[in-house]
């Protein structure tokens, strides 16, 4: 059985922009010109502005949320991104800043319908404030919760679920310089699944964790795909989950949160573990002081610390949302915890990004599902 997941795209490239909030502390984000409350977004951070689109709103009977929005956190004014040549709106897609432009990849009608999941991809350049589409990978199903990550060269997209409510196997690798894909090998590919993390380690895209295909147990295997070699390299095996976050610090690849499931049970984490390509090997991080369980929560990178935010404190929307975090610093294996004064509403599966001096938080879904309205978001800096 397919279970309903909120997902919100996340981007966190370093910057040296500046933003609106004190040092220290919460401020909240601008209200004017913000997009309609929506959820299951394609976000990325440009290095100046946050850029927003598409998602579910409020009323999933309405189709997905139409065109989207870009935060300048310095001036704290929000523009409307131009529609001309845009993609179909979509909720919960792949999406990647390359640079110049946001890539959007895949993604569905409505959230959890892979009866109406999208093959095409869009490109959205901020200078030209316009849009182009691009091909399907080969012949592409159409996926949703998929993984995926900008390489430095290209967006690179694995597994999900298909249009024909089967779990994938498959990715490719799309350059925008030639407009080309190039489609990952299936040696030494993890076994189908979605709703595993995607992350770029500067040597290859770490795929961990996921849904199963039958879809009723989470897994703690991935691999390491070489896009300039063209080859797979298994991770060795962890604990097993989904709906976590992962984040890369320049030298180990950090696991945290999530669900674990079996067949009949469903557990929420609170632990965390990082792997080291140098050693091989994962290493498992201090608890102490680390956030209550969690899935679905934000992380962002912030150069020294790892920033984790909000989320849901049971499996899927059984639990209820927070409002609450910590910053992992992986140099001494401590926790440090965020505070609460002027903190945004709960929230499970927001948009978060750092923009090299904050982090910023926006959107979501509250509890029951619903998208978060009558609250702005917030931009916390250290």
């Amino acid at each position: 059985m397919l279970l309903l997941l909120l997902l919100a795209c996340t981007s966190s490239p370093d910057s040296a922009a500046d933003d609106s909030a004190a040092p220290g502390g919460w401020s909240a984000l601008p209200a004017e010109s913000a997009p309609s409350p929506r959820a299951g977004v394609a976000a990325a951070w440009t290095g100046s502005e946050l850029l927003i689109w598409g998602g579910m709103g409020p009323d999933p009977t309405e189709g997905p949320a139409r065109g989207g929005a870009a935060l300048d956190p310095l001036a704290g004014t929000w523009r409307v991104l131009g529609g001309a040549g845009a993609p179909a709106e979509r909720c919960d897609p792949v999406a990647a800043w390359s640079g110049d432009e946001l890539l959007v990849y895949g993604g569905a009608n409505e959230e959890g319908d892979t009866s109406g999941s999208f093959a095409e991809g869009g490109r959205y350049d901020p200078a030209l404030d316009a849009w182009s589409t691009f091909a399907p990978l080969q012949d592409e199903p159409g996926r949703v919760d998929h993984a995926g990550a900008w390489t430095g060269a290209a967006i690179c997209v694995w597994g999900g679920w298909s249009m024909k409510s089967a779990a994938l196997d498959s990715g490719g690798c799309y350059d925008p310089t030639t407009g080309a894909w190039n489609a990952m090998p299936a040696d030494g590919s993890p076994s189908a699944r979605w709703d595993a993390s995607a992350t770029w380690t500067g040597a290859g895209l770490a795929v961990f964790g996921g849904f199963t295909q039958d879809g009723f147990g989470s897994v703690g295997s991935g691999a390491s795909y070489d896009p300039a070699g063209e080859r797979w390299e298994a991770l060795p095996e962890s604990g097993a989950r989904r709906s976590h976050s992962a984040i890369w610090t320049g030298e180990e690849l950090v696991v945290w949160g999530g669900t674990r499931d079996g067949y009949g049970a469903s557990e929420v984490l609170g632990d965390g573990v990082a792997w080291s390509p140098a050693a091989g090997a994962w290493r498992t991080i201090s608890a102490a002081g680390a956030p209550s369980p969690r899935e679905q929560h934000a992380a962002v990178w912030t150069g020294s610390r790892m920033i984790v935010w909000g989320g849901r404190d049971a499996p899927d929307v059984s639990g209820a949302a927070l409002a609450d975090g910590a910053a992992y610093d992986p140099a001494t294996d401590t926790w440090s915890p965020l505070p609460a004064a002027g903190a945004p509403a709960a929230r499970v599966a927001p948009v978060a990004a750092w923009t090299g001096s904050a982090l910023l938080i926006w959107g979501g879904v509250d509890a029951s599902g619903a998208p978060i309205e009558d609250d702005p978001g917030a931009a916390y800096a250290p």
